[in-house]
């Protein structure tokens, strides 16, 4: 894994004013290296906030790539036969809209991945709505890697009704009370 040094405020009254730097937590993991699909088509979506239906993608046979930098997102929604890749760097703010939409969901799909190296932030979504920060029902041939999800208001990976799942290398880190890891 190679050698790795943090040094820390060594005054007690040192604080941090940047939300996104407040915790600390590490966690450890060699990286698999990716390479996009050839056979794929590419979009990429630079930061900046994402509205309802900006990030609902239809298009099979493409990989969706999300640049690193601050994404505010009301929902992610991928097709059949397509992959999502986000970005090591990429931080994904969770807005909270009440359109009942997931901030990363789909329904009745196959073929579909998801493999990041990023945050998604819920910590904004109401339990009202019944928003789930991670929603996918009857799904087959389904994988999701490498995010890690934070603050989440409800339930925090649903799948419902799915079959030839995958779900690995995932940190889910969250404090309320209906938080739950992950429903299968």
């Amino acid at each position: 894994y190679d050698t790795y040094s943090f040094t820390f405020a060594s005054d007690a009254s040192a604080t941090v004013t940047d939300p996104l730097l407040a915790p600390l937590t590490l966690m450890v993991a060699e990286e698999k290296p990716f390479k996009l699909p050839t056979e794929y088509d590419t979009v990429t979506i630079e930061p900046g906030t994402h509205g309802a239906n900006d990030l609902v993608f239809t298009e099979e046979f493409t990989a969706y790539v999300l640049k690193a930098g601050y994404h505010e997102v009301v929902g992610i929604k991928l097709p059949s036969n397509s992959l999502l890749y986000i970005e090591s760097g990429a931080y994904i703010k969770g807005l909270d809209q009440n359109l009942g939409m997931a901030v990363l969901g789909g329904e009745g799909e196959t073929n579909v991945q998801i493999i990041g190296r990023a945050i998604v932030d819920c910590g904004g979504m109401s339990y009202e709505g019944n928003k789930h920060p991670f929603w996918f029902s009857r799904m087959e041939d389904f994988s999701v890697e490498g995010l890690v999800m934070i603050n989440a208001n409800t339930w925090t990976m649903c799948f419902l009704d799915c079959t030839d799942i995958t779900v690995e290398r995932n940190l889910l880190l969250s404090y309320r009370n209906t938080s739950d890891g992950i429903m299968m």
